[in-house]
């Protein structure tokens, strides 16, 4: 185990770690960037088939989280989410890259989503998810839209 609960900065921590399966449970309370995490090299390389829940209530920059994959994130199908993701996450790097997600994944992915309309707020955020992603949820793609959330696929 990792003691990572004073951790404020994640930024590349995975750099180019691609033989990794699983992630273990992090706490990520105070992480403010995640940005290049899990930057790899190759998609040949990258085994990587589940992601813990993380904590991104203080999260500013997810972008670039799963780059340099020229298959994008195929092997990833079990993520717990991203609990309180309140940023912007809109880069063809995230879950734009992420095509075999099962529908509990994409599930919790949304419900991780912050409430900005439960919370009072008029801001909205961009969600960019993979076009199965749209598929798996069906309907259910309402639950990030009514937090205030714009999801798109490309």
């Amino acid at each position: 185990q990792l003691d990572t609960s004073n951790v404020q900065r994640m930024f590349a921590m995975f750099m180019y770690c691609n033989n990794l399966q699983t992630i273990p449970q992090l706490d990520t309370s105070n992480v403010t960037s995640m940005g290049y995490m899990f930057n790899m090299s190759s998609n040949q390389e990258n085994h990587l088939t589940s992601l813990p829940k993380f904590n991104c209530q203080k999260v500013t920059q997810m972008d670039h989280y799963f780059t340099n994959i020229s298959d994008g994130m195929s092997a990833l199908t079990d993520v717990g989410g991203w609990e309180n993701l309140k940023c912007n996450w809109s880069d063809s790097y995230g879950l734009a890259s992420c095509p075999n997600l099962t529908y509990q994944s994409c599930i919790n992915i949304l419900n991780g989503l912050y409430d900005f309309v439960g919370n009072g707020s008029t801001e909205t955020r961009t969600l960019r998810v993979h076009p199965n992603f749209l598929t798996t949820v069906g309907d259910e793609i309402s639950i990030g839209r009514n937090k205030g959330w714009t999801i798109t696929a490309e």
